[in-house]
């Protein structure tokens, strides 16, 4: 008996993580050759310089056809401003790609050879910066060119570092990230940007609770690439509430008994 209680908590438990690393859909996407919100950085973990920022992603054939997808995406036309997740990784530009659509703690893929994504305490920690950037509605049309590398950056910082669970520690002056070259004033601005965690933490805020929506990551299927957040939101049709989807229920129910009381 107690072997099979095992087993059946072991499915169950693989049942979970399959549906939590379950996609809402695939969608192709186009990486744009505008550089205008980027600067050029170097880092630790990347050889040479390169830009870092907000990319302008182009976006097309949107499936929704995965059984595990709970709502319907309603994607925008034209592109929108995306950031890289992986500092690991590279993109370029012009790439025309398959991306899944997950939830944020799903991303990146791998990493550090695992498939396990980041988590949700990060995930917390990284939707309450572009929360804290006012992305939450839209990218802001104050937002510069220095304000998405230093936000990028900070995204990095986060991703590269060991979990921290009250969000203090990370700096990109220290750590396995670290940026090595750029404008004198990227890291004192990424680093403000993660301070204002812990602050957050210090406040109440648990960040493994911390609502990831609407920002979602789009992942390479073949984990063999970059993958990114959206910048701004990607809206959901709203999910019919029990209350609604029992009464509807109810409704068809009495109107097949009455059509079965009619047809006797």
């Amino acid at each position: 008996m107690m072997r099979k209680v095992a087993f059946a908590g072991l499915v169950v438990l693989g049942l979970a993580l399959a549906a939590q690393a379950a996609s809402y859909g695939t969608v192709y996407a186009t990486l744009g050759g505008d550089f205008s919100k980027t600067e050029a950085v170097s880092t630790t973990v990347e050889a040479g310089s390169f830009y870092c920022g907000a990319y302008a992603m182009s976006f097309d054939h949107l499936v929704l056809d995965n059984p595990n997808a709970t709502a319907e995406f309603l994607w925008g036309s034209g592109t929108q401003n995306v950031f890289c997740v992986d500092p690991f990784q590279n993109v370029y530009v012009g790439d025309h790609n398959l991306y899944a659509i997950h939830d944020l703690q799903d991303a990146p893929t791998p990493l550090y050879g695992s498939f396990g994504g980041m988590g949700a305490v990060k995930a917390g920690q990284i939707a309450t910066l572009l929360n804290n950037a006012g992305l939450d509605s839209g990218t802001p049309s104050g937002m510069s060119a220095h304000d998405d590398t230093s936000l990028a950056l900070a995204i990095w910082e986060i991703v590269a570092e060991n979990q921290s669970v009250d969000g203090s520690g990370y700096s990109v002056n220290s750590g396995v990230f670290q940026l090595t070259s750029g404008n004198a004033l990227l890291a004192a601005d990424a680093n403000n940007r993660l301070a204002a965690l812990k602050t957050a933490f210090d406040l109440g805020t648990d960040f493994s609770l911390v609502n990831t929506k609407p920002y979602y990551a789009l992942i390479r299927p073949d984990a063999n690439g970059q993958d990114f957040v959206t910048a701004i939101a990607v809206q959901r049709r709203p999910v019919p509430e029990p209350l609604t989807m029992a009464s509807a229920f109810m409704a068809i129910s009495s109107l097949g008994l009455y059509i079965r009381r009619r047809a006797r």
